[in-house]
């Protein structure tokens, strides 16, 4: 019981959702994604700007996921989501420029997208992750067939999908 214990931390709602805001959206939008953007540029048809708006709304949209997956075992994780979006939705405004509205709904069309990537079960769609990463890459501009490409993307969406559920169970909200 006490070797639980050290991994149990007792965490604000306003603070845990400021510093998943801060470690998970922009610290992966601003260092995470630089190497691809890099590569991807070479692609014609890539848009850049639609490219970081996407992503963008991508990692806001997996650390959403969690914390809905995470409020369905522990109820105060919904008051971690709630502040999240608070911090979430002033960059988007500020860089972007869409309405509330817009942004919610990219963020609902993308966090079904994530989910349907994450809690699809590879043996009955082994060919997901390719297809999974070929379409969102082909949304802003990129056309990728290097299969060892398209599954590093899904993988990476999957492993950090993981790895906050991980950190979600080590966390108490209060």
């Amino acid at each position: 019981m006490v070797f639980a214990n050290l991994f149990k931390t007792k965490v604000e709602a306003q603070v845990l959702a400021r510093d998943l805001f801060q470690a998970w959206v922009m610290d992966d939008f601003e260092r995470a994604y630089h190497n691809e953007i890099r590569e991807w540029r070479n692609d014609d048809k890539f848009d850049e700007s639609k490219c970081e708006y996407i992503l963008f709304t991508y990692l806001i949209s997996l650390v959403a996921v969690a914390l809905t997956s995470a409020s369905e075992k522990e109820r105060k994780f919904a008051s971690v989501a709630r502040y999240f979006r608070e911090h979430a939705l002033s960059p988007v405004t500020k860089g972007w420029n869409p309405s509330e509205e817009i942004f919610d709904q990219a963020v609902e069309k993308a966090s079904n997208n994530l989910a349907r990537l994450v809690f699809t079960n590879p043996s009955e769609n082994p060919a997901l992750s390719f297809e999974w990463s070929r379409e969102w890459l082909a949304s802003f501009g990129v056309r990728e067939h290097d299969p060892i490409r398209l599954y590093k993307t899904a993988f990476r969406w999957k492993n950090s999908y993981i790895h906050l559920c991980h950190l979600f169970n080590k966390l108490r909200v209060i």
